[in-house]
């Protein structure tokens, strides 16, 4: 896994890096085309349904957003009024509690779930993503 908090990023290899992110947003991790094997000049085509991007920057409170591009579907999540961060899916506002995840399906498959993880913190997890 990977971590953001207000002053480091953790990387997936468990190594941290100082973060001081601004207004914009800043990449944190993408999707990178892999080169062709039978042409080294030429990298692969990324499909849509295999990108993968995510997003991050610092509000006017000095706090983090973070938005999630899985696909054409767009994951973000925003300091609430209460310690758990506000989690928005294509623009409408999802709610999430330790009794009750959010799943997006697509012919009975399961495209990402979005689920509470202790008192303060929310995860997203993609087996068609692997994310």
């Amino acid at each position: 896994s990977c971590m953001l908090d207000k002053t480091r990023a953790q990387t997936f290899d468990g190594k941290d890096y100082p973060l001081r992110l601004g207004p914009c947003w800043h990449a944190v991790m993408t999707t990178y085309p892999r080169i062709n094997p039978d042409n080294h000049n030429e990298k692969l085509h990324i499909p849509k349904d295999k990108s993968v991007s995510v997003l991050s920057r610092e509000n006017e409170a000095g706090q983090k957003e973070v938005k999630v591009l899985l696909g054409s579907d767009k994951i973000k999540f925003v300091p609430g009024t209460t310690s758990q961060p506000e989690v928005f899916v294509n623009g409408e506002k999802i709610v999430v509690s330790r009794n009750k995840a959010y799943q997006k399906v697509e012919e009975n498959e399961i495209i990402f779930e979005i689920y509470k993880m202790g008192d303060r913190f929310i995860g997203l997890t993609s087996d068609k993503f692997d994310v």
